[in-house]
């Protein structure tokens, strides 16, 4: 077997206000750049995460974060770039309930575009994808964190991970592929680095047979290893979110790039960015360089235990005044308050005893599942 296989793959997609006339006009030269329509179009699949519904009867649930949804014509963009496949399976799939999901679904196969990672019943929301290229069986599977998406045994959506029972269905499939190809929306938002657990998650789904797992959801890109035989990127970044200004992390991403020969693979990573007249470009020249110089450099520190630990606490403490106020189920009006006020009024309403019956809450195993089967009573 000597034929090259090539597989491209995006990061999150989602028409937002400065992009959506461009996504509903059909011509793909009004999102992207004629070199990534080339880089899709040249590839033997191209595969993205669609991060948002596409329906023309939105009917938006109740919850918190924004709902993404778009018209169901923006597909037609889409399709006509060359995509072949997306992943559905993220925090935003389910923005528009049940018809939302099906809707996006639906739009996908009438452009003969596969999904997967959602579907109506569990069965098919945790099917794999499956592609023979040149010979190869390429496999794909796709995780997300439980948000207001998840799947139920009653209601569609996304494949949640679940390492009880994933990892297993990690191992098994790829025994049945030449390379298995692994999705996971996950980690947490801005965030450059792991956090420990998601690199220990990305680490086993190495151990159980992933060969290139792919950390989407950051909106920032991150940083890469090469664990074992296994190339894990934690944080591709945007692809196509729209432009914001003075935000430079928002707006760059990567697309990733497979090339598949004999039984081996070589990833390339191909830095791209939103310019101010929200268009997808990639990265040239010493910009491209840099960039990929950044990531290179930070991508070192993966191996110090430590250093990851400190950084993400830091992190995490400066969440605290908006964090706190969502775990007690304050308003964005209160919430913005306690920042302006540097957490003044949750240390005046939230003591210590107050704060180490919540740490054992979330802390320990058994009260966390109690709690959650609890919660869920009241989830929208």
């Amino acid at each position: 077997m000597s034929n090259k296989s090539t597989i491209t793959i995006f990061g999150d997609i989602c028409p937002v206000g400065d992009t959506l006339k461009g996504f509903e006009s059909g011509n793909p030269t009004n999102i992207m750049s004629e070199d990534i329509i080339k880089l899709i179009q040249n590839s033997d699949l191209s595969v993205g995460n669609l991060e948002c519904v596409f329906t023309d009867s939105p009917s938006p649930i109740r919850k918190t974060g924004p709902v993404l949804y778009a018209p169901v014509k923006c597909m037609n963009t889409l399709a006509n770039a060359g995509f072949n496949a997306f992943s559905l399976s993220n925090n935003h799939i389910r923005d528009c309930g049940t018809s939302g999901l099906l809707s996006t679904i639906e739009a996908c196969r009438h452009h003969n575009i596969l999904t997967f990672g959602a579907g109506k019943n569990i069965e098919e929301a945790e099917a794999p994808l499956l592609v023979e290229l040149n010979g190869r069986k390429v496999g794909f599977l796709s995780f997300s964190e439980h948000e207001f998406n998840y799947v139920t045994e009653n209601r569609p959506g996304a494949s949640t991970f679940d390492a009880y029972t994933d990892l297993n269905r990690i191992h098994k499939l790829r025994k049945e592929v030449d390379i298995l190809i692994v999705l996971f929306h996950g980690g947490i938002e801005y965030y450059s680095y792991p956090s420990p657990l998601l690199q220990k998650k990305c680490r086993a789904m190495a151990d159980a047979g992933g060969d290139i797992i792919l950390c989407q959801h950051s909106h920032c890109i991150g940083t890469y290893e090469y664990f074992g035989n296994a190339f894990i990127l934690y944080g591709q970044g945007n692809n196509l979110f729209g432009y914001r200004a003075n935000n430079r992390s928002w707006n760059e991403g990567l697309i990733v790039q497979i090339e598949l020969l004999d039984n081996k693979f070589e990833i390339r990573l191909i830095p791209c960015t939103t310019n101010h007249n929200s268009i997808l470009e990639s990265l040239r020249g010493e910009d491209a360089d840099s960039l990929l110089t950044e990531i290179k450099d930070r991508s070192k520190n993966l191996d110090n235990r430590e250093f990851l630990i400190t950084q993400w606490k830091e992190f995490c403490y400066n969440l605290e005044n908006l964090n706190l106020p969502l775990l007690l189920g304050w308003n964005r009006y209160l919430i913005f308050l306690n920042r302006i006020l540097k957490g003044m009024p949750v240390r005046l309403l939230y003591g210590s005893k107050k704060s180490n019956i919540t740490n054992n809450l979330i802390r320990c195993e058994s009260h966390y599942e109690v709690m959650r089967t609890i919660l869920d009573k009241y989830s929208y």
